[in-house]
């Protein structure tokens, strides 16, 4: 038994020469050492690229979300409906992810089986997924009735939210029998701050965008330009789905870091 001393701390703890518990994380710095040492599970998920990408891209999937918190009421009184209505309507798109989700829970099982690998099948319904929700977007900006724009938005939500469940998915893939919970929390800390930075975005996309003026004089703001940049995020939140190889895990990272070792 042999005391460590910090600046901050003692710590005593069991120490043997020719174990790797030698190796004692002293203060806060050697926490952090430890944390991201080769074979800790943090050190390993962030030599991946796949848990880069991942990362990024629930950034855009969290920060495109925002929308829908935060300023779908405003859209709908802005097109003229009471405040009631305008919540009412708000709900809608989160109904149409709440189906999307479910969806996807058990399409995913069904692609394995039809599709030559589990890469193709996270892959397929990640990208095609995002790709839907571009173009219902797209879709849904040209409507001129606030209900139908609602049910839209639904669709949106409904292709955009089967990718989420296959996120999870990949981070259980990725991290295989050493650090699952590690990748979760790598791509929920994108999510995070996608969700921080977008909103300031889209802020600034619709304070830049001028009003449109209607028939009878009165302004309306115009949302068209900020839902065009939400459809361009899907796009790319699509793309990192390329990039993204569920089939390489921590443990094939682990086997290939105690081979090279000197």
């Amino acid at each position: 038994m042999k005391a460590a001393v910090t600046s901050d701390r003692t710590v005593t703890e069991n120490v043997t020469d020719d174990s790797p518990a030698s190796q004692r994380p002293l203060g806060f710095l050697g926490s952090i050492r430890a944390a991201v040492s080769r074979y800790s599970p943090l050190g390993m998920a962030l030599r991946l690229r796949s848990v880069w990408i991942i990362a990024i891209m629930q950034a855009f999937v969290a920060g495109v979300d925002t929308i829908y918190s935060s300023m779908l009421g405003l859209y709908f009184l802005s097109r003229g409906v009471t405040l009631g209505k305008a919540g009412m309507l708000a709900s809608v798109p989160l109904f149409g992810g709440m189906i999307g989700g479910l969806c996807a829970a058990t399409l995913p099982d069904w692609m394995l089986r039809v599709l030559p690998s589990r890469r193709a099948a996270r892959v397929s319904v990640g990208l095609v997924g995002n790709l839907l929700a571009c173009g219902a977007m797209l879709v849904m900006v040209r409507q001129t009735d606030a209900t139908a724009a609602a049910f839209a938005l639904g669709a949106v939500k409904f292709f955009a939210d089967m990718s989420q469940p296959i996120g999870w998915g990949s981070c259980t893939d990725i991290g295989g029998t050493k650090g699952s919970a590690t990748v979760f929390a790598i791509m929920n800390t994108g999510g995070n701050i996608g969700g921080g930075l977008f909103p300031w975005l889209f802020g600034m996309v619709l304070e830049k965008t001028p009003r449109v003026e209607l028939a009878d004089g009165v302004q309306q703001q115009n949302f068209v330009p900020l839902l065009t940049v939400a459809a361009a995020v899907y796009v790319a939140a699509g793309i990192c789905w390329l990039f993204i190889d569920s089939t390489k895990t921590l443990d094939d990272v682990e086997r290939e870091l105690r081979t090279t070792a000197p």
